[in-house]
């Protein structure tokens, strides 16, 4: 009973239910970004969304015109973590969030897990748990798919999305520009979308993993 009662509070951990709520409310500037990134302004409508090609079956087409034509960029190339996430006057950092980037020169591969989520691993499968521990389970972000970098403005394509779904489609491009550090073991990521005073809506630093800057093979 007691064992019980411990999973039963950590899967009712508002914070840990909420991570998912927060993460939006940063990545969205407070909730601004979709007021202030203006399509066929800052972004063409609707190619440039993350689910586009997904929605439309065009997916594997789209990438592998894109390898003919050449649109590859080392420019980010590597693994990464993320020490710390600022937007919307709120913060996440390695203290809340394990981060997980892996960067090729056309696919990536993004992992992101709160680390209030308690440790299923000895568990036999998804049947061993509860409906709470389930829904704890889900508190998770993980997609991957075809980043465009144009000079340093990289625009993602999501081919795989846990949080994706065809009535709710992400409404904006995940575009960014990349800032990168003298010695390419840290860049930062600043959203495309800027705020009134021209200031970008977030911001993600990202820390090379070592040996985070050796060789690549997408799968």
């Amino acid at each position: 009973e007691t064992v019980n009662l411990r999973r039963s509070m950590a899967c009712d951990d508002p914070k840990l239910l909420g991570w998912g709520s927060k993460q939006g409310h940063i990545v969205t500037g407070g909730g601004r970004l979709n007021d202030l990134f203006v399509p066929n302004r800052d972004y063409n409508h609707p190619v440039d969304l993350p689910h586009h090609h997904k929605m439309s079956g065009t997916t594997w087409e789209a990438f592998a015109q894109w390898l003919r034509e050449g649109k590859r960029s080392a420019l980010a190339v590597g693994a990464w973590k993320r020490p710390v996430f600022v937007g919307g006057w709120e913060e996440s950092s390695e203290d809340d969030t394990a981060v997980f980037n892996l960067q090729t020169p056309s696919f990536f591969v993004d992992l992101r897990f709160p680390k209030l989520r308690p440790d299923y691993s000895r568990r036999s499968g998804f049947e061993s748990l509860s409906l709470d521990e389930l829904r704890a389970l889900s508190r998770q972000h993980c997609f991957a798919g075809y980043c465009l970098v144009e000079r340093n403005i990289a625009t993602r394509h999501h081919a795989i999305d846990w949080n994706y779904h065809p009535d709710f489609p992400r409404p904006r491009p995940n575009k960014w520009r990349i800032e990168m550090k003298a010695d390419r073991t840290s860049f930062k990521e600043w959203a495309f979308a800027k705020d009134e005073f021209g200031q970008a809506v977030y911001m993600e630093r990202w820390e090379r993993l070592p040996p985070g800057g050796g060789g690549f093979l997408p799968l």
